[in-house]
């Protein structure tokens, strides 16, 4: 056995024992204590939720000013999924919401997520930036929501990560809430991006990607780029 092949053996066994005690980290401290402050709380194997400091949530027991993480009632979230609040960004989280397994849901600085109650995220969702989804609202495997965007126009020296970083304090163009009302319904691997509105009881085909507001509600829409489809029949008695 040549050094290179121990060396190389050395980190691999280093990378896995971090690996171990972060997940130990997660699963027997930090997530116990997690579902202790918040008793309808339950986290799958594997999951983590980052950003929320517990030492912070503790002294909110106190303090006028809400935690970045608010749960209200009971609240599943599936194995593997990856719970991310940057500073100053808050996650509401209502009563009988589900996050599916493998999901992520990622809240920007100084932005707000809020689900609320009865909402299910489907496994392998994607939702980030600054989001409100209604109530009863369903969401298929593999959606993907975000409001982040990036800045394209500028010096033609700069990089895209440039312009961001010069001009990153412009909310109007960074971070354009995505608004789903109740009982909206979205299907497999359709992507909701920044600004967008769905009135109530909107449906979502499946694939479509929906690039502007459909704030009627009651309307069948898909595509690339998503139009309206038809409306949505009633029975006779409506």
């Amino acid at each position: 056995m040549n050094l290179r092949t121990i060396v190389r053996f050395i980190f691999r066994c280093q990378r896995l024992t971090k690996s171990i005690s972060t997940n130990y980290y997660h699963e027997v401290w930090r997530n116990r204590l997690l579902e202790s402050f918040y008793p309808g709380l339950r986290i799958g194997l594997g999951s983590r939720v980052v950003g929320p400091k517990l030492r912070e949530i503790f002294l909110n027991l106190s303090n006028p000013i809400p935690p970045r993480l608010i749960v209200k009632g009971c609240v599943k979230v599936g194995i593997s999924v990856n719970i991310s609040i940057a500073r100053g960004g808050t996650l509401e989280l209502e009563d009988s919401v589900f996050i599916g397994d493998y999901s992520k849901i990622e809240v920007t600085p100084n932005s707000r997520i809020i689900i609320r109650e009865r909402s299910t995220v489907d496994r392998f969702g994607t939702i980030a930036g600054c989001v409100f989804i209604d109530r009863d609202c369903l969401l298929a495997p593999r959606v993907f929501i975000s409001s982040g965007s990036h800045i394209f126009d500028g010096p033609k020296s700069s990089s895209i990560r440039e312009l961001d970083s010069e001009f990153g304090d412009n909310e109007d163009l960074l971070r354009n809430e995505i608004l789903l009302s109740e009982s909206t319904f979205v299907g497999v691997g359709a992507t909701i991006l920044p600004g967008c509105t769905l009135g109530r009881r909107s449906v979502v085909a499946a694939g479509s990607v929906v690039t502007k507001s459909f704030s009627n509600g009651f309307e069948i829409i898909g595509g690339v780029p998503a139009e309206k489809i038809r409306n949505v029949t009633f029975g006779d008695n409506d």
